[in-house]
C-alpha cells in the first residue's frame, strides 16, 4: 500500500475524476475558482463609472494618465460597501466584495477632496430633503 501526502477530499475528487474522464484526466481549473467573465468585469467597471455612483472632479485639471491617455478623475459619492450593496441588488451574487473592490478603476477615487463644499447650508438642505422623502413615504 503506497501512501501519498494528500487529503481525503483531494483523493475522493481524483477518484471521481478518473472514473468519469479516464486515467489521464486532468482537473479543469486548478485554482478551485472559475475566473470571472469579461462581461462581469465590464459590468463592474461601468457600474463604478455611472453618474449616480461616482462623479467627475470639478477641477478640469484633475486628470490621471492611464496607458498614455488622460482620463478625468472621478470620486465615489458613497462608500465602497454601499456601492457593492447596490451592485449586488442589480446583479445577484456575481462578484464577491473583495473582487468588487479590486475591480475599481484607477480613475475612481474613494476619498472626496477637501475642496468639495460641505458647509452647514448645503448639509442641512440635504438632511431636510431626506426627512421630506421619508415623511412622504410614510404617508403613502
Amino acid at each position: 500500500l503506497i501512501r501519498f501526502k494528500s487529503k481525503p477530499n483531494q483523493a475522493r475528487r481524483s477518484l471521481v475524476l478518473r472514473k468519469n474522464n479516464g486515467i489521464l484526466a486532468y482537473p479543469q481549473c486548478l485554482r478551485g475558482k472559475i475566473p470571472l467573465s469579461d462581461s462581469t468585469i465590464n459590468a463592474v467597471v461601468n457600474f463604478y463609472r455611472e453618474d449616480g455612483i461616482s462623479r467627475t472632479s470639478s477641477n478640469s485639471k484633475d486628470t490621471i494618465k492611464i496607458k498614455g491617455q488622460s482620463v478625468a478623475v472621478r470620486f465615489l459619492e458613497m462608500s465602497v460597501l454601499d456601492a457593492y450593496h447596490i451592485f449586488n441588488e442589480r446583479h445577484l451574487g456575481t462578484v464577491a466584495r473583495s473582487t468588487f473592490n479590486a475591480l475599481r478603476p484607477r480613475e475612481v477615487k474613494t476619498v472626496t477632496p477637501h475642496e468639495t463644499c460641505m458647509c452647514i447650508i448645503y448639509e442641512n438642505m440635504d438632511l431636510l430633503l431626506k426627512v421630506c422623502t421619508s415623511c412622504i413615504l410614510i404617508r403613502m
